[in-house]
């Protein structure tokens, strides 16, 4: 038997590490290290729950309670840990680590309460054969529940939720992990005096109650991401709307250019004939950029690209902004029209209202080995204060649509400058 309880333990051990490791890599992974660091932190990890355990109780070395406390401990804040050395480092996914770490407590409590129940009915009357069927029920329930939850993450929490709204969500099942661990130390006298049924409908209670929770906020989630979706369709729908309300109105103005050039013709060449050069110079010039006006510019092969660029240009010079505009041979052509509407829309508005009136853009796009890079700089008003959350929430969308296509984003600031730069890696063909 003593083979099998070593065989359990290291099942126990590579289980939990295994479900840890998997869901932390669906959580919005963005550090990879090498596997040996991987391994080293997971065993001090499982070292740690070991020494909270294994030092507690009979010895008296460390009260139980003290060593059930710090075993929840560490489990709780050991998965947000990790998730903050090895994974991620944005809030959001280390709010999610910590309710992971309230899953594991959970499963753990339900599979030791399950093994209970079958001890009772089954009338297991060896301890180790308890021990060793708990372990095993532990291990099912951590790689089922897993697997859930990485599906269940991948499919439908994949809206945007703030900080404290992720926090609020800690409540219940914070409280239903106090509930079972209560029921837990006071179940080896209340099953003498009562038996099981009363204490298993409680636990599939609350358990049912979770499960009736998150499925109540994934349709929450996804009701959001749905309204920011159809926020930036409009938004999209808008700026092409724009574009060819644009395009109709100076293809009318081309038509009475077109209609009086033979006159300008005329005029023209009336004035070289009497000698007048200077005058008809700037006659030359001033047609000329009349008809520069009338054209629409084409910064880019991307059709929705361009008529953002286009549409954000002309918004600031009709402030006075003096823009500048480089954009090479790059290729968008994977990233969806959504998206570039989410990151060069967000972008330009934010650059736009920083300049101000008479204020200075700079926009630079191009294709640099395996990437394709981007450049935003826009001078700040010098009595201008930021609005609470304009910033924050136009770049966390940003970041948030880079991300889908592994890309980054760089920002810095100074006194008289805000700068953004992007990277996106090429689309592998």
């Amino acid at each position: 038997m003593a083979w099998l309880n070593l065989f359990l333990l290291m099942l126990e051990f590579l289980t939990l590490s295994v479900c840890q490791y998997e869901f932390l890599s669906h959580n919005e992974r963005m550090i990879y290290l090498k596997k040996g660091w991987y391994f080293l932190l997971f065993f001090v990890d499982y070292a740690a729950l070991f020494a909270a355990t294994a030092l507690t109780g009979a010895d008296g070395r460390i009260p139980a309670a003290v060593g059930n406390l710090l075993s929840i401990l560490v489990i709780i804040f050991g998965v947000p840990v990790m998730g903050a050395i090895g994974f991620h480092r944005r809030a959001k996914a280390l709010v999610l680590d910590g309710l992971y770490g309230v899953f594991l407590l959970l499963t753990i409590q339900g599979g030791i309460l399950a093994a209970m129940w079958l001890s009772v009915r089954l009338e297991f009357s060896s301890i180790l054969l308890y021990g060793n069927l708990a372990v095993f029920l532990k291990c099912l329930l951590l790689i089922i529940g897993t697997r859930l939850l990485t599906f269940f993450m991948g499919k439908k929490l994949k809206g945007r939720l703030s900080g404290k709204q992720l926090l609020s969500i800690l409540i219940l099942p914070g409280f239903s992990l106090f509930y079972i661990t209560s029921l837990t130390e006071i179940s080896g006298v209340y099953l003498q005096l009562y038996g099981m049924e009363l204490l298993t409908a409680n636990i599939v209670a609350v358990l049912l109650m979770n499960v009736y929770f998150f499925y109540l906020l994934s349709h929450l989630i996804r009701s959001r991401r749905l309204e920011e979706e159809l926020a930036l369709y409009q938004r999209e729908n808008e700026l092409r709307y724009h574009y060819y309300e644009e395009l109709d109105r100076k293809y009318r103005e081309s038509r009475k250019v077109i209609h009086d050039m033979k006159n300008h013709l005329q005029a023209v060449e009336d004035l070289y004939a009497g000698q007048k050069t200077e005058v008809g110079d700037r006659y030359v010039k001033d047609l000329y950029h009349m008809l520069n006006v009338l054209g629409e510019k084409r910064y880019t092969e991307n059709q929705m690209l361009n008529i953002i660029l286009n549409e954000k240009i002309r918004e600031a010079e009709a402030k006075g902004i003096t823009v500048t505009v480089r954009v090479g041979d790059i290729d968008l052509s994977d990233i969806k029209e959504i998206d570039l509407t989410t990151i060069f829309a967000n972008l330009l508005d934010n650059a736009i209202e920083a300049a101000g009136e008479g204020g200075r853009l700079s926009i630079k796009l191009d294709e640099v080995r395996e990437f394709r890079v981007g450049e935003i700089r826009n001078s700040i008003q010098p009595e201008q204060e930021k609005k609470e959350g304009h910033m924050g929430l136009g770049l966390g969308n940003v970041r948030n649509t880079l991300e889908k296509y592994h890309g980054t984003m760089k920002t810095e600031e100074t006194k008289e400058e805000f700068q953004v730069r992007l990277m996106l890696p090429m689309e592998k063909r």
